[in-house]
């Protein structure tokens, strides 16, 4: 009598035990069901073109000139006219700078073989200097080409999983409305062409308003015992150096173009200097472009102090083929 009391009490406990767990494990089986189970909502939006130019990374053939940073690569360059210039496909690997620099250089990794010449154009802020790293945006950015997570690095999935359920209720919602996510204007993603480069068209500067908000004193001081953002994103820039020097490939560092009107009064031709001598002395690759050419006049941007309009991107993807035949020999 005893053992059958102990077998229904065991049995009782299991199945509780069962329920429990099913209860406790049915919110992370609906979140993982949503969100890679279920159509993608994200991938027609602005920043869903990761998967096209992270698949353009990834299928060129031999050697390849990769472009990367944030919007003022995606809004700065036109791929066809640099391609011909160094005779070298071109992939633009810049998106948006709410992605942060260090996933673009992660997911670079895939792509690089010998022989490629890569360029490392952040813009000169706070959050592209730094390990900066936005879940939310990048869960989106990943939605329907997740297989892009195999080169996240691990120390973000924490993060990932934590935006995940916030990113499920939203995708939900999408789907059970009968809708979609959409970017207007230059944001749409349908103007983005074959190379990465966003085509749409950029007669004038539509700024109203230009805010001064770049300051160009970022430094390099490894001496004080203070490790800062900036000095954590140049330490890991300069791994990704070594990672591609491993695998036959060349890294060169350029920037991004500056609204001349956009820097503050902080601004003066020595500061400029000190920051551009920290930051070659920092690096463990060459800066291959004069830091003064890439600050332009604010007549030659669009909506941003880093978006250049369709004059602005000539001047700025000449400069850069400048900078790449001399160093190259070409």
């Amino acid at each position: 009598m005893e053992n059958k009391a102990v077998k229904r009490t065991n049995g009782k406990f299991l199945a509780i035990f069962a329920a429990l767990l099913i209860v406790f494990l049915l919110p992370f089986l609906s979140v993982t069901v949503i969100v890679f189970g279920l159509s993608p909502v994200y991938d027609d939006t602005f920043v869903g073109e990761l998967g096209e130019k992270y698949e353009r990374l990834n299928s060129v053939n031999g050697e390849k000139l990769v472009v990367i940073g944030g919007s003022s690569v995606a809004f700065g360059l036109e791929s066809g006219a640099l391609e011909r210039e160094v005779d070298m496909p071109v992939v633009n690997f810049g998106l948006y700078a709410n992605l942060g620099t260090k996933l673009m250089l992660d997911l670079s990794r895939s792509g690089i073989g010998e022989g490629d010449v890569i360029v490392v154009a952040p813009e000169m802020n706070e959050q592209t200097l730094s390990l900066y790293f936005n879940s939310e945006t990048a869960m989106q950015a990943l939605d329907g080409n997740f297989h892009m997570l195999k080169n996240v690095d691990s120390e973000n999935y924490e993060a990932l999983i934590g935006a995940s359920w916030g990113f499920a209720a939203d995708k939900l919602g999408y789907l059970l409305g009968g809708n979609v996510p959409e970017n207007e204007g230059a944001y749409s993603k349908k103007w983005f062409n074959s190379y990465g480069d966003n085509i749409y068209d950029r007669p004038y500067n539509e700024m109203s308003t230009v805010t001064k908000n770049i300051t160009l004193d970022f430094k390099y001081d490894d001496s004080d015992g203070i490790v800062s953002e900036y000095e954590e994103f140049i330490d890991y820039l300069n791994e990704y150096v070594e990672f591609c020097e491993e695998k036959g490939a060349t890294v060169y560092f350029s920037f991004p173009p500056m609204n001349e009107a956009a820097l503050t009064d902080r601004n003066t031709e020595e500061s400029i200097y000190a920051f551009y001598e920290n930051l070659a002395s920092s690096l463990h690759c060459r800066i291959i472009s004069n830091i003064n050419d890439y600050i332009m006049d604010e007549g030659y941007f669009f909506d941003s102090e880093f978006h250049l309009n369709n004059a602005g991107v000539k001047i700025r993807t000449a400069n850069l083929a400048n900078d790449l035949k001399r160093e190259l020999g070409i």
